[in-house]
């Protein structure tokens, strides 16, 4: 127990994890696994991959998500998919879609979304009940479990983006994933 061991492929620039007798856990709660900023384009553009080795997210961790979109311009629509699954692709599972951006001449939307796994096969959203339909993200249903692709092996959580149109700048100004263990 308090064994500590520096992790070079796991987070930005690597890791510090404590061995609490049962478990290996970040030393500080919490690991920046990785981090993407830049402009959205008119495709859906798997902008970010953030691969988890195998065992990283155990059942009952938590993956933090912040997030930071900004449109200026009213013609069209800026939408972000959170996903998850093994393929690190636009295939791969939407946890959650974020698309209130259009309503306004400058909007922006900044929250931070949490995702717990529940089994190796169920993630559960957190925090949306609150932000349903006032901030934009859309589900079927506010603390909802979303059935994913096997989580057992490397897991791959990632933001894909695509802005409706070409007239209006979208940009995603910052968005996170960081790993929580409880």
């Amino acid at each position: 127990t308090g064994t500590m061991r520096f992790v070079t492929d796991v987070g930005i620039g690597g890791s510090l994890w404590r061995y609490n007798g049962t478990y290996w856990v970040p030393a500080g709660g919490s690991v920046d696994l990785c981090a993407w900023s830049g402009a959205v384009t008119t495709s859906e553009t798997y902008n970010l991959d953030c691969v988890m080795p195998a065992g990283l997210w155990r059942n009952g961790g938590v993956i933090e998500a912040p997030i930071h979109i900004r449109q200026v311009g009213t013609t069209n629509q800026c939408v972000a998919w959170i996903r998850s699954g093994t393929a690190g692709t636009t295939s791969d599972t939407a946890l959650t879609t974020v698309d209130y951006l259009q309503a306004e001449a400058r909007e922006e939307f900044r929250d931070t979304l949490r995702f717990k796994r529940v089994s190796n096969v169920s993630v559960r959203i957190l925090n949306y009940g609150d932000a349903y339909n006032r901030d934009g993200i859309s589900s079927d249903a506010p603390m909802s479990d979303v059935t994913v692709s096997s989580l057992d092996g490397a897991t791959h959580f990632g933001l894909a983006t695509q802005a409706n149109g070409a007239t209006d700048a979208c940009s995603i100004e910052e968005f996170r994933v960081i790993y929580k263990a409880y």
